[in-house]
């Protein structure tokens, strides 16, 4: 009855983007869904855990249904305690995929935590157009190093400025274009819970459908959310271990918590989104990139990476790569070249000094609501296939999740395919005999692998 109770709420959620605003009572109905079928499925452990605090959601029906959630330290009486409920992973997966396609903006006070102590204290501001603000409340002078004031995107003009408090008290500002068309356009922290990565992890790991990642119900400032909790494998690189918890209402990640280990060697930590206001209108000036008043501009770059798709074959020489398959309500919103090179992936940090002009790489952005995925395609030399076939193996055979397949279809059938999770979402590497192809974003690995076979040169 569970099951088909989550499979039924994960199809609402998925229509939740088409139907909300035109089918009426749709919210009403989605909201009384998700409280009832949060409260079925509960289990107790075999033995009391007096000492843990739990969450229990229990449903009254008395003439009307009426939902509380409570938060409960036992039954009185009883000596058990009522543990989490276990949740459908496509319930969750789809919750967060439909507050997605709606979203319009956010705002949210940030708090990160290291060992225990506080490391920094912020308002964020987004928006579905992957703008981004950071007003820093606290954050310690690094090593005596200047201390973050501001940090502040304008997706629209692909331009970032930074603003740092130094340890005499002034401020110096660093301006750039977007320093690569990468996969996350705006990223200002990789692991950072309001940067849409974080989130595209959490979803492709839960639609992955290993069997020991586990999902119940929790709560989150008073209200009803749920915890994603990884297990402690070495598969999964970096993430083991790791919690998020997601507010059931919104769909927004709320919290991400690590353990201590080789990533964190002084103790786990933690990043918290308190206060969440979603979809509420932002002021007009919230994410200008105007110097502040009194602060001295200490870098200036400007790049052209983004261009035209008819320009593309021009800078690159060669005609541009474009899927014939997109998941749906996927569409081309940004067009780039730039100077990576294939050994240059899957990370890249910018071009050496003087390679601006000779751009190598074809980058394309499809976009849906604030979701997005990218494709990266690069040449390679004739005789270069093997040593970076091998390069890959070496970098990537760590990175979490990680799966070697092979296409059977399209222009890189027959060759061998990596595929990978982190906080660029979920990521896939084919390298054939003429060209390197990389496909990075909020996909599912069978997506990964569907867009992968279905790219096609086109004439521009």
């Amino acid at each position: 009855m569970r099951e088909y109770r989550d499979r039924e709420l994960a199809a609402l959620l998925e229509r939740a983007d088409e139907t909300s605003s035109t089918e009426p009572g749709f919210e009403e109905r989605l909201w009384r869904q998700i409280d009832e079928g949060s409260t079925r499925g509960a289990t107790r452990p075999s033995r009391p855990r007096p000492q843990r605090r739990v969450i229990a959601v229990v449903s009254v029906v008395a003439g009307a249904a009426v939902v509380a959630l409570l938060v409960l330290f036992g039954v009185p009486g009883t000596g058990h305690e009522i543990g989490p409920a276990p949740v459908d992973a496509a319930v969750v997966s789809a919750r967060m995929a439909a507050a997605m396609s709606s979203y319009r903006s956010l705002k949210a006070t940030g708090t990160d935590t290291m060992a225990g102590k506080v490391t920094g204290r912020y308002v964020v501001l987004t928006d579905a157009r992957g703008d981004f603000s950071l007003r820093f409340r606290h954050a310690a002078h690094p090593k005596g190093g200047p201390a973050p004031l501001s940090w502040t995107y304008d997706a629209g003009r692909h331009v970032e400025l930074d603003t740092y408090v130094e340890p005499n008290g002034g401020l110096v500002s660093y301006e750039w274009d977007q320093t690569a068309p990468n996969q996350g356009d705006g990223v200002a922290s990789d692991a950072a819970l309001y940067d849409p990565g974080c989130a595209w992890f959490v979803r492709a790991a839960l639609a992955d459908g290993d069997p020991d990642v586990r999902v119940v119900t929790t709560t989150f400032e008073g209200r009803a959310a749920w915890k994603v909790v990884l297990p402690r494998a070495k598969r999964l690189g970096w993430f083991a271990g790791m919690t998020f918890v997601v507010d059931a209402k919104s769909g927004f990640l709320v919290q991400s918590t690590w353990p201590r280990g080789p990533e964190s060697p002084d103790g786990g930590g933690t990043s918290t989104l308190s206060d969440l206001r979603v979809n509420e209108p932002l002021p007009k000036d919230s994410f200008s990139t105007a110097l502040p008043a009194g602060a001295k501009l200490a870098s200036l770059e400007r790049n052209s990476y983004y261009c035209s798709l008819a320009q593309v074959s021009r800078r690159v020489g060669f005609q541009p790569f474009l899927p014939s398959r997109v998941p749906r309500g996927y569409r081309l919103t940004d067009v780039a070249t730039d100077p990576r090179m294939a050994d240059d992936f899957p990370v890249w940090t910018g071009p050496d000094p003087g390679t601006h002009d000779r751009h190598t790489e074809e980058f394309l952005r499809y976009r849906h609501g604030a979701d997005s995925f990218s494709v990266h395609v690069v040449a390679i030399g004739d005789g270069s296939r093997r040593q970076l076939l091998a390069g890959f193996r070496h970098q990537l055979a760590s990175m979490p999740a990680y799966l070697v397949g092979r296409l059977s279809t399209g222009p890189f059938a027959g060759y061998p395919t990596q595929t990978w999770f982190d906080y660029n979402g979920a990521n896939l590497i084919v390298t054939g005999s003429k060209y390197v192809a990389f496909v990075s974003g909020c996909l599912t690995r069978a997506q990964l692998y569907a867009i992968a076979a279905s790219l096609q040169r086109r004439a521009t």
